[in-house]
């Protein structure tokens, strides 16, 4: 399996991701739903596309969370997470794993 170029060792996607999560609450928030509601969703940030979709089993769904190039090339799965039992708690956990992601992207993309 390749090897992530977005993910890094240290906290500072973590911070960023936050403060990238301030910028882009509404649209964070927005997506979230449409993922709980449709059971996917995808937007586009810094020249990527990130896409949700809703997997697991009944008594163990969460999401996965991938990213890929604009014109669908280099999909890359980033991770999976579980879905919190309440709406509020569901949208709290797919918001945060997509800011973090969004930081990981942003840092990747000002390495180059």
């Amino acid at each position: 399996m390749p090897e992530n170029p977005y993910e890094h060792d240290d906290d500072s996607n973590i911070v960023r991701g936050f403060e990238i999560y301030e910028k882009h609450e509404s649209k964070f928030r927005e997506v979230a739903k449409e993922l709980i509601d449709k059971d996917s969703a995808s937007f586009e940030f810094m020249g990527k596309r990130i896409i949700l979709t809703t997997y697991g089993l009944s008594y163990n769904l969460g999401f996965n969370l991938e990213f890929e190039n604009l014109d669908g090339t280099g999909r890359f799965k980033h991770g999976w997470s579980y879905y919190p039992d309440t709406y509020e708690d569901r949208i709290t956990e797919i918001t945060t794993a997509v800011s973090i992601l969004a930081a990981e992207i942003e840092s990747a993309v000002t390495i180059k």
